[in-house]
């Protein structure tokens, strides 16, 4: 889970935790020792993997130090991040708020009758949602897939209250998890029903192309390769034009905009272009004033480059060597 995502580490921790907590009473020393070392193999077959590739300065620069410090400050979390995300989901806001009234009318059910058998399992809860919550608002930014680490906590709370219900009411659990699968159905397949974007992105073809994406696909080639100097916008014109990137970044936010590790990506991007020779070069030169310009770092662009056309902000740029 942390080279998935770094957020997760610490509800990979914790977890951990929780089963040391568990089974205390069953582990002896060589248990321990059997439960660390599987615990590591994932990263040991990894770190073997990096070495034998040379990458070990490629994963502390760009997944370490960049994670680090992309994840920002302690004085900026912004608490209400996680409900403001639900509200801004449409394809997962029935899904909580569904799970969360169940789970609240259960919990104020069995308090009222005081029948909670593992109260242990309650401070489990909390802690999985302080956790999971922490690890989506430490970043400080507002992306709807955060969301999927919010999922851990509220279906093990659901998976708490709904045994605690069967343990008081055995002959009764059978229609009340009916009646929640079935919901659980009806909402998964509503869901089917919304627009999609990465379905829209993966079926481009069937759109009209935008002027930028038919200009290249009018003179690219299927071995062709286009790196883009802009943003996280511009990276689905590698889906539109099915064209491989010409650079590790599938786009240069990270060599664009300054921070301690900049000058290490634009070195890495400038020895990409150098040894990969994009045949296309797409810029969006809308820079703010403290951004990075593309020739700034590429002087030589003019050289082995040609503008072929401008698409609004964008400017495409065409291999001399290729010029058609």
């Amino acid at each position: 889970m942390p080279y998935a995502k770094l957020q997760g580490v610490l509800l990979a921790g914790l977890l951990v935790v929780f089963l040391f907590v568990e089974i205390r009473k069953q582990l002896t020393i060589r248990k321990v020792i059997g439960l660390i070392s599987c615990g590591l193999i994932p990263s040991i077959i990894l770190f073997t993997y990096l070495f034998s590739n040379s990458l070990i300065d490629e994963f502390y620069h760009s997944y370490l130090l960049f994670n680090l410090e992309y994840s920002g400050s302690l004085t900026d979390l912004k608490w209400s991040l996680v409900p403001d995300l639900i509200i801004d989901s449409p394809e997962t806001t029935p899904f909580f708020v569904f799970i969360t009234a169940i789970i609240g009318s259960l919990s104020v059910y069995l308090f009222t009758r005081k029948s909670f058998a593992h109260k242990n399992r309650l401070i489990y809860c909390t802690l999985l949602l302080i956790v999971c919550w922490f690890s989506i608002i430490k970043p400080n930014q507002f992306f709807n897939h955060y969301l999927i680490f919010l999922f851990y906590p509220i279906f093990w709370i659901l998976g708490v209250v709904s045994g605690e219900f069967q343990h008081l009411y055995p002959s009764r659990f059978r229609y009340y998890s009916g009646a929640l699968y079935t919901v659980f159905f009806l909402l998964t397949v509503s869901s089917f029903t919304k627009k999609n974007l990465g379905i829209d992105y993966l079926y481009g073809f069937t759109y009209q192309p935008e002027p930028l994406v038919a200009t290249i696909q009018s003179l690219a080639s299927p071995l062709d390769r286009m790196s883009i100097w802009g943003h996280g916008n511009l990276a689905r014109l590698h889906c539109y034009t099915s064209l491989l990137p010409g650079t590790r970044d599938v786009f240069a936010s990270r060599q664009i905009n300054p921070s301690e590790l900049q000058p290490y990506f634009i070195a890495r991007y400038k020895k990409d272009l150098e040894q990969n020779r994009p045949r296309f070069i797409v810029e969006d030169n809308q820079y703010a004033d403290y951004q990075t310009h593309l020739q700034t770092i590429f002087p030589a662009l003019p050289q082995f480059y040609s503008l072929h056309s401008r698409h609004g902000s964008i400017n495409l740029y065409v291999r001399k060597d290729f010029q058609q």
